[in-house]
């Protein structure tokens, strides 16, 4: 149970680390200076962040069942 409960706040933790991290990307991105379409910015940080989440969340869920 405790494991559990590790894994789940660290994945919350990488999803708010997403959304702030996301948003400064946002606040810095300069269309003029950035050949990368924002968008690509954002899929980035969704490998980084919310890929390791994911999978935290999972296993999580599955030590909280058994």
């Amino acid at each position: 149970m405790k494991k559990s409960k590790i894994l789940l706040t660290i994945a919350a933790i990488l999803v708010l680390a997403f959304l702030v991290n996301t948003g400064l990307d946002w606040h810095t991105y300069n269309t003029t200076l950035n050949s990368a379409p924002f968008r690509y910015w954002v899929l980035v940080n969704a490998v980084y962040f919310l890929l390791p989440a994911g999978i935290m969340a999972v296993v999580g869920l599955y030590f909280n069942r058994s």
